[in-house]
């Protein structure tokens, strides 16, 4: 069965596994693409560093460093090239990882071929480089800041649902999964904090922060949630830094503060 075409692109694969790299290298050269090998983290900055590619491909797990600590880096240098991750790892923690980073994919050990070819064509061809989305649920009874956290969360990638009310996120939570809760503290006829605790306890890998306008909740109410934001939000741009933070350390099974 032919393997699905796409463009020819500059394909870096940043794998330690030898024989895994040589199969990437020989079936993504077969699609017509150039490929560039490398078999650490610190070669693969180094390529990066010297050259431009289309895509990048490279393994969680790499003998020098993390590989997600090398896609966070490689996403702040190079935002618009889509990056699938591949691991023998294909845990939700895992796949929050990438959600977080903005991975375009990630695929598990060992990966049927034409999956990966299929993965490589369709990052290729879209306009973002995030294909893995992040999703949040934000509760806010003021439309206005329900509907600007939902304008900025989408157009940084992640999927987002907005609710108004404590019922309306409770129907929101049960019936789809959601990554992270943002929610108001104050909200109509309504304490944001114990919906928060409401989640965590049936769904305990959800991450929350809390928002609020004018003075913050207690100390003791925030060890309950991952991170506070004040409303409203003046700097966006920290918003989603903060967001991306509070996944990444959930994902990596860090304790919030």
């Amino acid at each position: 069965m032919p393997l699905p075409l796409s463009a020819a692109a500059r394909i870096l694969v940043i794998e330690d596994d030898a024989s895994v790299s040589t199969m990437l290298e020989r079936t993504l050269t077969k699609a017509g693409h150039e490929v560039t090998l490398a078999g650490t983290g610190a070669e693969g900055q180094k390529a990066l560093a010297g050259g431009t590619f289309e895509l990048v491909i490279l393994d969680k797990n790499l003998p020098d460093m993390d590989g997600m600590r090398l896609l966070k880096d490689f996403r702040v240098t190079h935002p618009e090239v889509p990056a699938i991750v591949i691991t023998a790892d294909p845990t939700a923690p895992t796949r929050l990882a990438a959600q977080g980073l903005g991975a375009f994919a990630y695929l598990g050990k060992p990966f049927a071929l034409g999956a990966l070819v299929s993965l490589c064509t369709s990052a290729l061809n879209s306009s973002s480089p995030t294909l893995v989305r992040a999703r949040v649920l934000v509760v806010d009874d003021d439309d206005s800041v329900g509907q600007l956290a939902r304008t900025v969360l989408k157009r940084e990638g992640f999927e987002v649902e907005v609710a108004a009310t404590r019922v309306a996120a409770v129907s929101s939570l049960e019936r789809r999964y959601f990554d992270l809760l943002l929610v108001d503290w104050h909200l109509m006829g309504a304490d944001g904090m114990q919906l928060a605790n409401l989640a965590r306890q049936k769904w305990p890998r959800i991450a929350v922060i809390l928002m609020s306008a004018g003075q913050p909740p207690s100390l003791e109410m925030l060890a309950q949630a991952d991170a506070h934001l004040g409303k409203p939000f003046h700097n966006l741009r920290a918003l989603i830094d903060e967001i991306r933070r509070v996944l990444k350390l959930k994902a990596d099974g860090t304790p919030h503060a």
